[in-house]
């Protein structure tokens, strides 16, 4: 009974912590940018093999600890695109993979004081977790073959840093209306360790990285 108690009273501590609730929805257009890093003494050498487009919606919730400073947790819908390219003596091979996820985005959001009648910039950081959902072979390229549809390349599990920044509007007592700019820096290598050759990992580190607008309503 004692031990109930005192999760009752921390669980109250802890919603009380929390000035205010918002629920907020976003939609983002984005560049999908992939950093290939070659692997010391590993052959062949390997290359981003250009940038491709991608797509974040979703939703998020806004636990305000003061009147500037929130807790954001979100959950969106991530389409994007993982382009690599691997060339040595003599031998070029190239892919284009559109990936699925789900992410879920653990951030700080601070706002600034009022720089306009209701209008408020809004500063965001904290880290990503991608889990992926689909992955499929777009286009492949050159003089020898790694790929076929069914191989799949990229891990399951993607972790990343979110920075993000812009605008917000307030319209109407509780509504308000915002627009930025983000980029979402991948941390981990998203290249499976295991694939049924297990050159991709052999050969190099790839990293995916976004760069989007993004735009939406918090009620």
């Amino acid at each position: 009974m004692k031990k109930t108690g005192l999760l009752f009273i921390f669980c109250l501590l802890t919603f009380n912590a929390f000035s205010q609730v918002k629920f907020s929805l976003k939609l983002s257009p984005a560049v999908a940018l992939t950093r290939v890093t070659d692997k010391e003494n590993a052959l062949p050498d390997a290359s981003s093999n250009g940038a491709g487009g991608a797509f974040v919606g979703g939703a998020a919730l806004d636990f305000f600890i003061t009147d500037n400073l929130a807790f954001n947790l979100g959950l969106n819908y991530v389409a994007t695109q993982v382009n690599a390219k691997y060339y040595g003596g003599g031998s070029e091979y190239s892919f284009k993979r559109s990936v699925q996820y789900v992410q879920v985005p653990v951030t700080l959001k601070a706002f600034t004081n009022e720089i306009a009648t209701d209008m408020q910039l809004y500063f965001q950081l904290g880290p990503t977790m991608n889990f992926k959902i689909s992955e499929k072979l777009k286009s492949k390229g050159g003089n020898f073959d790694l790929d076929d549809d069914d191989h799949k390349i990229i891990s399951p599990v993607d972790v990343g840093l979110y920075f993000g920044a812009g605008v917000l509007y307030k319209v109407g007592e509780s509504n308000a209306l915002f627009a930025g700019f983000y980029y979402n820096r991948g941390l981990t290598n998203v290249t499976l360790t295991n694939t049924d050759n297990g050159k991709y990992s052999d050969w190099s580190k790839t990293h995916m990285d976004l760069i989007g607008l993004e735009a939406g309503i918090r009620f």
